[in-house]
């Protein structure tokens, strides 16, 4: 993500949003489930995020789903 100038923008997971500590566990499941294959399992996953969920956690999921993958 770029910010002004091109500069790359960091994001910290922040425990102060509403509901974070359960985002994160269902964050740490849906990657379990991503590294399982299971569909079904997933999509549940990622509907309970949805109650949940609020920027910092999404930005959460996608640095968890890219750690140790290759393109």
């Amino acid at each position: 993500m770029a910010g002004a100038k091109g500069e790359r923008m960091t994001h910290e997971w922040s425990d102060s949003a509403g509901g974070a500590p359960q985002a994160r566990q269902t964050v740490e499941r849906i990657v379990e489930a991503v590294d399982a294959r299971d569909d079904r399992r997933i999509r549940a996953l990622l509907t309970e995020l949805a109650e949940v969920a609020d920027t910092a956690a999404l930005l959460y999921l996608r640095k968890r789903l890219l750690e140790g993958r290759e393109d």
